[in-house]
């Protein structure tokens, strides 16, 4: 048969919402080793859902961001905001599990049941609005002030510092929760390097997570804000981060 012998597939995804829940949540796996000592990225599965014009049913969707998309994502994608990708699909096999999270076994016994299923790796993306709900709960709870998109207004600027900080978040190693994803455990033998591969932090000592009792994101951001100066409580106002 004539032609090419190699093909491609490309999906661009426009218009998308992230669709976390408590039972659906964005999961973040950190960078680790391996017990080879050889290097795994950070992995994060965001769940999003599109809702196409005609249809009854918004469709449902998992996504996979590595490295610094990753720990970028992590921090930044707030239930409902909106997105746009360009995605790489590519298939795959599963085990399939039941309820008790236990594999199925075909029925004689032979192995696992298997089934193919389809992964969106995401290669490059444009920012959407965040959510009106998750709006109006920050204002309400006094995170962002109600002119936080004007610039000719102070609320402007704080603004701009809170998300300065957030971008110097990074993962500690042990919390359960890193920005608004829930922390997925390593596999057995493996060690977790905390840190954040995102072009804005590179494990530079960007200010850390809250530890302790757990908090959101944007209480994190806020408790590590001086209040004051207005800058993070580890950064002077020339800019250079003290140890932590």
């Amino acid at each position: 048969m004539a032609g090419t012998k190699n093909g491609f597939v490309k999906v661009n995804m426009t218009g998308c919402r992230i669709a976390t829940t408590e039972k659906n949540p964005m999961r973040y796996t950190p960078a680790h080793t391996k017990p080879d000592g050889s290097f795994v990225s950070a992995r994060l599965e965001i769940p999003v859902l599109v809702n196409e014009y005609g249809s009854k049913e918004p469709d449902a969707y998992k996504l996979v961001a590595w490295g610094g998309r990753a720990d970028m994502f992590a921090k930044a994608l707030s239930q409902g905001k909106e997105m746009n990708f360009y995605l790489t699909p590519k298939s795959y096999f599963r085990k399939v599990y039941n309820n008790a999270n236990a594999v199925i076994l075909q029925p004689d016994g032979s192995g696992p049941v298997v089934v193919r299923s389809l992964s969106f790796t995401i290669r490059d993306f444009t920012w959407g609005a965040d959510s009106e709900k998750l709006i109006g709960l920050e204002i309400a709870a006094g995170i962002r002030g109600a002119g936080w998109n004007n610039p000719s207004s102070p609320d402007y600027a704080a603004w701009r510092t809170m998300i300065d900080a957030r971008k110097n978040l990074f993962y500690d190693g042990v919390s359960p929760t890193y920005g608004y994803a829930k922390v997925s455990p390593v596999p057995q033998g493996c060690t977790v390097l905390p840190g954040d591969q995102s072009s804005t932090a590179r494990n530079n000592g960007g200010v850390r997570p809250t530890t302790g009792t757990q908090q959101t994101l944007v209480q994190e951001v806020a408790n590590t804000l001086d209040p004051v100066t207005g800058f993070p409580r580890q950064q002077t106002a020339g800019g250079a981060n003290a140890g932590v």
